[in-house]
């Protein structure tokens, strides 16, 4: 288990943690966690969803499981970097080669412009994550929030069943600044990113391909800047070794996890059966509210 007596406080000007340690975590916690993460990071099911249930179960409880969702995270996102690496490769060289003339890369080069269009849409969930980080930690608190926020996440995935398919091949401006206030919103713990993303990017017509893709690599940047800055924080600690252990283990389960579950999810989206995972986050709010309801909680 993880035990954390602390006191968080965040400034505009960026974060100072101030934590007293109690540390315990076994191996198995570790594994655990990680796994979890691994599926449900990619799995339009909300992986900080559960993590917060399955916390609550380690006692674990809101943001006391802070340090874990930074270190799993980023365990996630190196699945997103290698699966990409192509992609990731043809953006970067676009971008170095459009610093010189980006009028001419933004008009022939297609990576030039989804580099553009990933910045701008990345604004909206970077500035809520930077401004609010202290009203969004406390609603890791709320297990009955979270709860309430799968059914919103089941009823968005759900609904793409019902969408025809898309025929826009490239993340235009607007539609790419629609997409990341969808990711915006996922920064609630329960809401899936990868759920409400992809299901706004099938909405506005993007085709089927593409919106997965554009969803993952619209993550890189926001998962590597809060998990980095989460880190920098944590690592100063003079008691946090014993997590390094579980929590390493647990960030390479993630990673292999989550390279499964990535190929899994892409290929659903690209046959239009995206909206298969919609009823089970349904089920899994209803009755995380129901059982903490009868149970007090």
């Amino acid at each position: 288990m993880v035990r954390f007596f602390c006191r968080l406080q965040v400034s505009n000007l960026g974060f100072v943690v101030r934590r007293r340690w109690v540390v315990k975590m076994q191996i198995w916690e570790g594994i655990l966690l990680g796994l979890l993460q691994g599926i449900t990071e990619f799995l339009p099911v909300s992986s900080s969803g559960h993590l917060v249930l399955m916390q609550i179960l380690l006692g674990a409880e809101g943001a006391e499981g802070a340090v874990e969702q930074a270190v799993l995270h980023l365990g996630t996102l190196f699945a997103v970097l290698i699966y990409f690496w192509k992609s990731l490769l043809q953006i970067l060289q676009a971008t170095l080669r459009g610093l010189t003339n980006p009028r001419k890369a933004w008009s022939e080069d297609s990576h030039f412009r989804l580099a553009t269009v990933i910045a701008l849409a990345s604004l909206p969930a970077g500035g809520i994550g930077w401004f609010f980080q202290d009203s969004i930690e406390a609603l890791f608190r709320d297990p009955v929030l979270v709860s309430a926020a799968l059914i919103g996440t089941g009823l968005a995935v759900l609904s793409t069943r019902w969408v025809g398919r898309g025929e826009i091949a490239e993340v235009g401006v607007l539609s790419g600044f629609g997409i990341g206030v969808a990711q915006a919103v996922a920064i609630l713990p329960g809401v899936s990113r990868s759920g409400t993303t992809i299901a706004c990017a099938r909405w506005l017509g993007v085709c089927e391909e593409e919106a997965g893709r554009f969803s993952f690599l619209l993550s890189i940047p926001v998962v590597a800047g809060a998990g980095g800055i989460k880190l920098v924080g944590l690592l100063t600690e003079p008691d946090l070794g014993a997590l390094w252990v579980p929590l390493g283990l647990g960030a390479l389960v993630a990673l292999g996890s989550g390279l499964l579950a990535l190929h899994l999810l892409l290929g659903l989206v690209r046959r239009r059966q995206f909206w298969i995972f919609g009823p089970y986050c349904l089920v899994l709010g209803v009755v995380g509210i129901v059982g903490l309801s009868f149970g007090g909680g």
